[in-house]
């Protein structure tokens, strides 16, 4: 199990993933890129250039998440009546899309990559719980919602479920099942693609920089 995740790991050292390409989507004011987008990108050069993931916080939100994501996965199939490839827990896979990017969806079902969340806050599960659409999704989870459309680009699917699920709740309101089509993303993901494409080439000029001072 150990051998796995660290494999998992690795593979996403200095490389663009699904779960922070939010942070690239957006412009700074005089240049490509926010400050935001910026240093995560530097963040991504200094973990290819030292072979060694940049370590993150552990939390009590983090925690909650990996303790119900198979309990969600579990209702997720019960709801759509077929099972679903699942890639959390012990099994985590990384499709990788260049040797600067790719993303781990929890699961494919079908044509479709599927992204769980199990909020902490359960505030924020009725949120999603009352979210429409892909538009809405994009306005109040942004991170989510490119999340998911990178993962689409990666893996050469049609399509994405984005879940909510939270166990407080009873019945119905335990589970929000958002259906995304390629016709409702499409553009976006063409931007997606675009902005993808001008980070690996700024990530690819910083590394090659660094490299250059040093010799």
């Amino acid at each position: 199990m150990f051998q796995e995740i660290n494999d998992w790991l690795m593979k996403r050292c200095g490389r663009i993933t699904a779960s922070e390409i939010y942070k690239i989507i957006g412009k700074g004011r005089s240049d490509n890129f926010s400050q935001t987008g910026k240093t995560y990108l530097m963040t991504k050069a200094a973990e290819m250039l030292t072979a060694e993931p940049v370590q993150k916080a552990n939390t009590q939100a983090m925690e909650w998440g990996k303790a119900h994501e198979f309990e969600a996965m579990m209702r997720f199939e019960k709801e759509m009546g077929s099972d679903v490839q699942y890639f959390g827990g012990e099994n985590p896979q990384f499709f990788e899309y260049h040797m600067y990017a790719g993303g781990s969806p929890d699961g494919i079902f079908g044509d479709y990559v599927v992204e769980i969340k199990c909020p902490y806050n359960q505030t924020e599960h009725l949120q999603h719980y009352l979210i429409t659409d892909c538009d809405g999704l994009k306005d109040y989870a942004p991170e989510y919602y490119w999340q998911i459309l990178a993962n689409i680009l990666f893996t050469g699917k049609k399509g994405g479920y984005f879940v909510s699920y939270d166990p407080r709740y009873e019945g119905k309101m335990q589970i929000k099942i958002l259906k995304m089509e390629m016709d409702d993303i499409l553009l976006d993901l063409e931007l997606l693609e675009i902005r993808l494409n001008e980070a690996i080439t700024l990530l690819e000029e910083i590394i090659n920089d660094a490299e250059q001072r040093d010799s």
